[in-house]
This record gives structure tokens, sequence and C-alpha cells, in this order.
């Protein structure tokens, strides 16, 4: 059982597929979930063969839990906050202050405290002092796939989301 951060399931499971088609027999067990459902999951003593986080954090978490077995913790995937608009949007962004236009009226963004893309954004716009002077525009998503979903029906002008997510379908 390998279990994995929603956001980079599709991926993923194409990977897995090439594992089983590679290895004749070998069947690849995908579970997708957020990094909170996870760590619960796995504490309460769910056997998991892989386990991969979609956070340095949420893996700190792990470990701080006796989760993980000394000496396997890796690095084997590497994922980016990008800001991606609806397939139709005229909008044209030169640097994070543009955010402050009035053309850019809604923001999706993860809920911080359960979206590790949130928590990257808001990590980002605080550092660059416009977190504060945008919170009015963010449509707040709880999960990191309705921030997708809100892009990609054109509910808001731009959101925020791993690149994963943004090149996966909604």
């Amino acid at each position: 059982r390998v279990v994995v951060p929603t956001n980079m399931a599709n991926v993923l499971a194409l990977i897995a597929a090439k594992f089983e088609q590679l290895n004749s027999g070998t069947r690849v067990l995908l579970d997708a979930a957020g990094a909170d459902r996870v760590l619960k999951a796995v504490a309460g003593s769910e056997a998991v063969d892989i386990l991969m986080m979609p956070s340095i954090e949420a893996m700190d978490q792990a470990a701080a839990q006796n989760i993980l077995m000394n000496g396997t913790r890796r690095v084997v995937v590497r994922d980016r906050l990008v800001l991606a608009a609806p397939t139709n949007s005229s909008l044209r962004l030169s640097s994070l202050a543009d955010l402050l236009r009035g053309d850019v009226r809604r923001i999706a963004v993860g809920l911080p405290d359960g979206v590790p893309s949130a928590r990257i954004a808001r990590q980002v716009l605080e550092t660059s002092g416009l977190w504060q002077a945008l919170y009015g525009k963010f449509a707040f998503a709880p999960i990191a796939n309705q921030t997708q979903e809100l892009v990609a029906r054109g509910e808001v002008d731009i959101g925020f989301m791993l690149l994963s997510e943004a090149n996966s379908k909604p």
C-alpha cells in the first residue's frame, strides 16, 4: 500500500501503472488522502509500505509520531507553488503586487490550516507584505482540489495551487 498526497494522485497512478506493467504479478494499491487523514490512519496502525507526504512539515509530523522507520526518509518529489487562471482568462500579472489591481477580484486559496499549498501561499504573501491587503479577495477552499475547481469553473480570477494540481484535471 502506497499512501500519497491527494494533489499527486494522478501522476503517481501513472507511475504505479508503469511499475505494474514492468513487474508482472505486482499490484500497487494507491491511497490518496490529505496529510492530516494520512497521519491519523498511519498512527492508528494501518499498514503502509510507502508513505508520501505533501510537505517537509508533514513529514516532520510523521517523524515526531514515530511513524517512519529510521533511515528511510527521502525526498523523492518536489512541487512548486503557482498561480493558475481559468483557461479563458486574459489576466496578465508581472508580480505578486499585481494581485492588488482592481481587475483581480477573487483569488482562490486553500485554508492555511489544512492545505499545504495555502500555507506556502500565506508565507509568500506575508513575506511580500500582501496577505492582509489581499485577504478580502480570498475565496478559501477547505481542500486543495477545490481551489483547482474554483479556477477551472471561472469562479475566481486566479488561484494559488501546486504545479501538480494545476497540471491535473479537477
